[in-house]
């Protein structure tokens, strides 16, 4: 299991410390000389605080997929933008067999790989219980009012809540087993499990997990320059074939966080693009990298000479609100 952990930030050699900077998800690969490698990602800071430009220094790293994601929901005070800032990540590699609960319950409930085998979900649960032989029929559930608990666009929080259940299928001995610290959230998580019932037959060190994901956050706004270049190219090209559909970066879309990428090409008079190139994308390279794989297999109709020094816009947008509850419990019933 890894765990990454952020060093101090600098911008052109000067220290800033962070308003918000989100941990970065835990992480599952093979160990390896390669995984121990620490990860340098480099930014710029906008008016308002946020980290834009993000990408990485040097190669990608392994098993670090969320950090530019994590770094792009950060915050640094407003109206004190920067350039050349960068932050490097130090990974912490366990033997899955000695990871904390902690971090194999934060897997369990914001998975970014394999799943877990039925023996790695038992180490989720506390070793001297009986809930889940098997987990215990609920009869009501209760959720919190997540709208109502306060998380940051593009961030995401857990509680594990820990409990009993009597003989009359009522939750007793309730208590945050383990959470990321959303004190809302915990307080919410504890009066719903406290409002829940189960079958009647009494069970002891039951987990339940909640979890709150931020609103979507918006992609940084695309300059006027770069609107206006798209209108004005390629006016001898022949309208979309075959529109770009492209791949939302998953660490993304996992957080909510919404991007765009401005794609550079010409098209030959088949209607097939060529001579690609990412003029701009934000908040990070991860989106001009995916519509540039979604440029490569889009097509336009037939024209008579093509065009050349086109301009597309490529837009990843998110629907809806992130937030939702969880289920009985990470391990299923059997």
């Amino acid at each position: 299991m890894v765990a990454w952990r952020a060093g101090a930030v600098e911008c052109a050699g000067t220290a800033r410390q962070p308003v918000l900077l989100p941990q970065p998800s835990y992480a599952i690969g093979w160990s390896g000389s390669g995984l121990a490698a620490p990860a340098m990602i480099e930014f710029s800071i906008d008016v308002n605080g946020r980290p834009v430009s993000i990408k990485s220094s040097g190669s990608r790293p392994i098993y670090g997929n969320d950090l530019a994601a994590t770094l792009s929901a950060a915050r640094f005070s407003a109206d004190m933008s920067a350039e050349r800032c960068q932050v490097t990540y130090q990974p912490t590699i366990t033997d899955i067999d000695n990871a904390p609960r902690e971090a194999l319950q934060d897997y369990a409930i914001f998975p970014s790989g394999r799943p877990w085998t039925q023996e790695e979900q038992m180490r989720l649960w506390p070793s001297d219980g009986d809930c889940f032989k098997p987990t215990p029929a609920p009869r009501l559930r209760a959720y919190p009012d997540f709208s109502a608990i306060p998380q940051a666009p593009g961030t995401r929080s857990w509680s594990m809540i820990g409990f009993d259940v009597d003989g009359r299928g009522r939750p007793i001995k309730i208590k945050v087993d383990r959470s990321t610290g959303n004190a809302a959230l915990d307080k919410a998580a504890v009066a719903a499990v406290s409002q829940s019932r189960f079958e009647s037959r009494a069970r002891r060190g039951c987990i339940v997990p909640f979890w709150r994901t931020g609103a979507t956050l918006a992609a940084p706004a695309v300059p006027e320059a770069l609107l206006a270049r798209e209108k004005a190219t390629c006016g001898g090209a022949g309208d979309w074939k075959a529109k770009p559909t492209p791949a939302f970066p998953d660490a993304f879309r996992r957080r909510g966080i919404e991007g765009w990428a401005v794609i550079g090409y010409d098209v030959a008079p088949w209607g097939q693009t060529g001579n690609l190139s990412v003029i701009a994308s934000e908040p990070s390279a991860d989106f001009g990298q995916a519509a540039l794989g979604a440029m490569r297999l889009a097509y336009r109709m037939q024209s008579s000479q093509g065009a050349t020094g086109c301009v597309k816009i490529v837009r990843f947008k998110i629907d809806g609100e992130a937030a939702r509850p969880s289920g009985l419990a990470p391990v299923a019933r059997d």
